[in-house]
């Protein structure tokens, strides 16, 4: 058991007629909560793909750890979601 200290969230909006995914709309990911002020998270732009049976968003995170005047990046990690026609919906998270 821990204490969560950090919550990523990453959305996309996507279309879909019915059977198949038509179009990635949009996206986005953010720092929901960060309990640990020596913490800093640094996003990119969350990317969207599709095809017909899904539609995907990726973003890249780099953790800094920030103590005075000095900063230090000590990891990275890819966090993605995608979504089927029918609302399924999976998440991920790859540590570089």
């Amino acid at each position: 058991m821990g204490i969560d200290v950090l919550k990523a969230v990453i959305w996309i909006r996507y279309s879909t007629d019915g059977e198949d995914v038509i179009s990635a709309d949009d996206g986005n990911a953010f720092t929901a909560t960060n309990y640990f002020p020596g913490l800093a998270c640094d996003w990119s732009d969350v990317s969207t793909d599709y095809n017909s049976q899904k539609a995907w968003g990726t973003a890249d995170l780099s953790f800094s750890f920030i103590y005075k005047t000095s900063v230090t990046e000590f990891g990275s990690c890819e966090i993605g979601v995608e979504g089927d026609a029918d609302r399924n919906v999976d998440g991920w998270v790859n540590e570089y």
